[in-house]
């Protein structure tokens, strides 16, 4: 029996912090990293630590999860005030990143809708879990459309980095080869 590969996750939302891929580092290390802080996020995303434009902006709307937490007092006024400073911040990191301001704006509008301190950081970290989630959605959609046009012992040339280390799971371009493997189509395939 075929072992399935299982697509990998180069953002995670651990409860307070989020895990990160540290692409710097492949393809002769895998490392995840633990960031704590919107900051943390900022360097990630300034300094290629995550690279694909999904990836980079669920990165930055889990940064502005992990400052909301930070955030101390019931102040809401204060408190949407501020994560708009975040926000802006964190779009210094990679000025033509379109997911990056789209999922912050994105993030912004949520919390604008709240009255309450306590309800805007619920409908942060509710808003960034769905972005990640509707990004896994899309790609495995991709995959499923594209799945159609493979056939058992095809042979596929692949190129630039389409997988689920720039996406929420299972990339764009590669979502069909995982899925490939797990409706048990054998795929010989060079990535360039």
């Amino acid at each position: 029996m075929t072992k399935l590969v299982e697509p990998i996750r180069s953002v995670q939302w651990q409860n307070n912090h989020v895990k990160l891929l540290d692409q710097r580092l492949l393809p002769h290390e895998t490392i995840y990293l633990t960031l704590t802080t919107i900051k943390d996020i900022w360097d990630a995303i300034f300094e290629l630590k995550v690279r694909g434009a999904p990836a980079i902006g669920i990165s930055a709307a889990y940064g502005l999860c992990l400052w909301s937490q930070s955030f101390d007092g019931d102040d809401v006024k204060r408190y949407l005030t501020e994560l708009q400073e975040q926000a802006t911040y964190l779009e210094t990191a990679r000025p033509t990143a379109v997911n990056l301001f789209w999922a912050v704006r994105r993030i912004v509008k949520i919390a604008n809708t709240e009255n309450s301190v306590t309800k805007a950081k619920q409908a942060v970290l509710t808003e960034a879990k769905l972005i990640q989630d509707e990004d896994e959605a899309v790609c495995r959609a991709i995959g499923e459309h594209g799945l159609a046009l493979f056939n058992d012992g095809d042979t596929l040339l692949t190129h630039c980095n389409a997988g689920g280390i720039a996406t929420a799971r299972y990339g764009t371009a590669l979502a069909p080869f995982y899925l490939a493997k797990e409706h048990g189509i054998t795929l010989k395939c060079f990535r360039v």
